[in-house]
């Protein structure tokens, strides 16, 4: 059917001086895509086009498939790459989404970096993903369901399906017309899945009382879509108001002057440009009773696989941290005296580097211990002592020394600190004790602390 191809030919014109990567699976939605590509390529001989075949190793007919591919891509001229990859079912995860995630990361690995990735979804594919999302209560983003072109995995690359406004009905009697063979997953008649129970019996009632109802959903889909974009722009504006210090720190007292709906979805923005898992309703309800300016205030919140933690009147976005009060690394001083050391840090934390000080350490952070030390330790654990930093005429507890140094509690406990048998030396990036200073005993011991970037 010309129709298709002219449209499918308008869908890719402003992608091809860029490497196209079809989607293929031997279904016939990708073969129906894979027969457009080689007209396409015959008309547009420069273009450069390859096919990927993932093998999920789900059907005892996977080698038969990934066969099948590779013969049809050769028939075509349309360079064949294959992987296979191995499935563990997650919990409160389906199996379609690990399996679509396994795709993803071979496309992602397998394309340059400016490839543009082409799967055949169609409008049916559109109006399951609708219902799915209506299943699910989501909003508008969620309704918003697939969308023709997108970014990939926050690359460089895109994402682009040019049969979305193409029913399944057409798709199928281009394959006859043109005499297509393709694979059949038996899997797609299992309705165990929701998507194949759409499928095979809410779709056919639907489609039987209102006959446009796929493209009548489309529609609402853009709608969507638009809906979606536009929240999207206010909240990038809203967003450029509370960002505080970094790209992962907020100011409360600008979030609080937001209405509680900008609020929600400037949150949500802003999550969502961490690639971290949208939050339920309830998690914003409890985000959002307990925002305050108050310096005090220390409230956290898990949000899907990070956290939003209050300090100083502000919203930082951490990562989930491990507890790390039982770790610690012994060092052999004479070691240190020889050669420079690293210490690789746990939990993302990046590395200490310890080396003898002979020469002028001004601008680094040093301590000095006896010749007769052999040993130091590092660790997390906070002194139970009262502690005499460099800086101060008098001993405090450790727990006021982190109040007035401004540390953020949850960075206290992921502050490496170094100790010769249970004597506190220094606090590494913030102080030296005073019995351990620079030049007040014979050896000084340089240490740098090179963090992460998401070691929170």
């Amino acid at each position: 059917m010309n129709s298709i191809f002219a449209q499918f030919q308008q869908q890719l014109l402003p992608f091809l001086e860029r490497p196209i990567c079809i989607a293929y699976s031997g279904g016939i939605d990708s073969q129906v895509l894979l027969h457009l590509f080689s007209r396409l390529k015959k008309a547009t001989p420069a273009v450069s086009i390859f096919a990927c075949h993932v093998n999920h190793g789900l059907s005892e007919h996977a080698g038969k498939w990934q066969n099948f591919a590779a013969k049809q891509c050769a028939l075509y001229g349309i360079t064949f790459n294959t992987e296979t990859v191995h499935l563990v079912k997650q919990p409160r995860q389906s199996l379609e989404a690990i399996a679509r995630e396994a795709r993803y990361q071979v496309f992602d690995h397998i394309t340059p970096s400016n490839a543009v990735i082409v799967t055949g979804h169609h409008v049916n594919d559109q109006m399951e993903s609708f219902i799915l999302a209506l299943k699910r209560g989501s909003g508008v983003q969620g309704l918003a369901a697939i969308q023709p072109i997108s970014q990939f995995r926050s690359t460089s690359k895109t994402l682009l399906r040019p049969l979305l406004s193409i029913s399944r009905q057409e798709i199928e009697h281009y394959a006859q017309e043109h005499q297509l063979p393709w694979v059949e997953d038996e899997s797609n008649s299992n309705q165990v899945f929701d998507r194949n129970f759409i499928r095979h019996q809410v779709a056919p009632i639907l489609e039987n009382r209102w006959p446009s109802i796929a493209q009548s959903i489309a529609r609402t889909v853009s709608h969507c879509q638009e809906t979606q974009r536009l929240i999207d722009e206010i909240a990038k504006q809203d967003l450029a108001t509370c960002c505080a210090d970094n790209a992962k720190i907020l100011c409360i007292e600008a979030l609080l002057n937001l209405s509680t709906i900008r609020r929600k979805h400037v949150i949500r923005f802003f999550l969502a440009s961490h690639k971290i898992t949208m939050p339920s309703e309830q998690q914003l309800q409890q985000l959002f009773a307990g925002l305050s300016i108050e310096s005090e205030s220390k409230r956290q919140v898990k949000v899907g696989n990070g956290w939003l933690r209050q300090y100083q009147g502000k919203l930082y976005l951490t990562q989930a941290f491990t507890e790390l009060q039982q770790w610690k690394h012994v060092i052999d001083v004479q070691k240190v005296i020889d050669s420079p050391i690293d210490i690789s840090l746990p939990d993302n934390l990046g590395t200490l580097k310890l080396s003898y000080c002979e020469s002028d350490c001004s601008t680094a952070q040093v301590f000095s211990i006896d010749k007769a030390t052999d040993q130091l330790i590092v660790s997390f654990a906070q002194p139970h002592e009262k502690v005499l930093p460099d800086y101060r005429q008098y001993r405090r507890e450790m727990k006021k020394l982190w109040q007035e140094l401004n540390v953020a509690p949850w960075q206290r406990k992921r502050t490496p600190m170094i100790y010769v048998d249970e004597q506190l030396i220094a606090v590494t990036k913030y102080f030296v004790c005073q019995p351990y200073v620079k030049d007040k005993h014979q050896l000084n011991i340089k240490v740098v602390w090179l963090e992460e970037t998401e070691s929170g």
